[in-house]
């Protein structure tokens, strides 16, 4: 589980921060996302792991990311049969950020004892 005052959401609370303030930064965050976010994580990020910063422009209000397309006849998982049946707490609904951080390194439960 991520906790808000992981080490984790530090790391993306730096990386909007400086993406906010830092112009060079925010263009390597765009075209060098791995690079980026391991220059504040402090760790590299694995070359076959793909994460894409976008940047909302002036005339869009939100950016919404689409889940992936489940074909009908695919089958859920057991976690997405709990999520969908109310089991997910609001901390295990951000499951890219743990994909993220699993992906830099980081024991996500290692601080609670989980």
């Amino acid at each position: 589980m991520l906790h808000p005052k992981s080490d984790e959401w530090k790391v993306l609370d730096d990386v909007q921060r400086r993406a906010a303030t830092d112009s060079d930064f925010r263009e390597r965050l765009l075209k060098e996302p791995n690079a980026a976010l391991a220059e504040v994580a402090g760790r590299p990020i694995p070359d076959d792991f793909t994460i894409r910063f976008i940047e909302k422009d002036a005339s869009t209000d939100a950016l919404v990311v689409l889940p992936d397309l489940v074909h009908e006849t695919q089958e859920l998982s057991e976690s997405e049969l709990e999520a969908v049946a109310g089991g997910a707490d609001d901390e295990d609904r951000c499951w890219i950020t743990c994909i993220l951080w699993s992906c830099i390194g980081t024991d996500i439960d290692a601080d609670d004892g989980e």
